[in-house]
């Protein structure tokens, strides 16, 4: 089900909605999903409340809920999406918004929703068009601004054995600001985890090339999934990673990424994540993703 209406603070945000969940998606500005939600429950989102409703800042605004970026990491990463959307009903559970063009980028954004009608499951496909020949290599890149108070869960292969095997299978890059011995984060053989803390002092940024398929975030009882995808042999952004989590003292983010692309005019570059959302009884190291 689909509907338009007023919310948090802006006159239209779009509702896709099934008996269980709902999703709402901004349309005066973005595309961004800033709700994903059981029906009249907690957000699984951080919302910045004092950058809601407004529109039209020169300056790029966090906001919070999930959005679209590219990597690289650069100034044009921070392009202000502060304006209207175009919206496409697709079917009673599918949508898809379109940005403004990033004139100084040469780029075009669109996200589609795609919402079972009967699960707590979401297929949102990224999408990247270039406008004109771009002279840089590129990725899209899908980040989740999760809600404070929870832990990132990241599923670890089984492991090794020497002398067997005798060459590396795992690619873990941490930021200059990291440091691996933070509470924040456990090492376990088959789980690795990262919470959020309101009283943290310096954020962290891991980034790994990821192999299970899946990564949770369990925040009380409410259990949020994201498929990261992986292509064997392509090349990743920051040093070849396909997953990177960040976090500071306001929030957690679940980030995804494509792999590196030069695109030329009328090129496009697709990434797909599947969600689902679920209530559960257990730890960050026993839940089942």
């Amino acid at each position: 089900m689909i509907t338009v209406k007023p919310h948090f603070g802006w006159d239209n945000v779009l509702v896709l909605a099934n008996k269980q969940v709902e999703l709402f998606i901004t349309l005066d500005v973005g595309p961004r999903i800033l709700r994903f939600a059981y029906q009249g429950g907690n957000n699984v989102f951080k919302e910045y409340a004092a950058q809601l409703g407004k529109s039209g800042e020169k300056a790029w605004m966090i906001r919070g809920g999930h959005r679209l970026w590219v990597a690289p990491e650069l100034k044009g990463t921070y392009y202000p999406d502060n304006q209207a959307v175009k919206v496409k009903v697709i079917d009673d559970f599918t949508v898809s918004v379109l940005s403004a063009p990033e004139g100084r980028n040469g780029w075009q954004k669109e996200l589609t929703v795609a919402l079972s009608a009967t699960k707590n499951a979401v297929t949102v496909t990224h999408r990247l068009t270039a406008l004109r020949d771009l002279k840089l290599d590129t990725a899209v890149w899908g980040l989740s601004v999760m809600a404070p108070g929870g832990t990132a869960i990241i599923p670890q292969p089984k492991l090794g054995a020497h002398p067997r095997d005798l060459l590396p299978t795992r690619v873990v890059v941490p930021w200059a600001y990291t440091s691996l011995s933070d509470p924040r984060l456990t090492f376990t053989e088959k789980r690795w985890l990262l919470r959020q803390d309101a009283k943290a002092k310096a954020p962290i940024k891991l980034g790994l090339l990821h192999t299970e398929g899946k990564i949770g975030y369990l925040n009380g009882n409410l259990l949020f999934t994201k498929t990261i995808a992986r292509q064997p042999g392509a090349t990743y952004p920051d040093l070849g990673v396909n997953t990177e989590l960040f976090t500071n003292k306001e929030m957690l983010e679940v980030e995804s990424l494509a792999p590196l692309t030069r695109l030329k005019k009328g090129q496009i570059q697709v990434h797909v994540e599947n969600w689902t959302l679920q209530k559960v009884n257990g730890s960050p190291l026993t839940v089942k993703l």
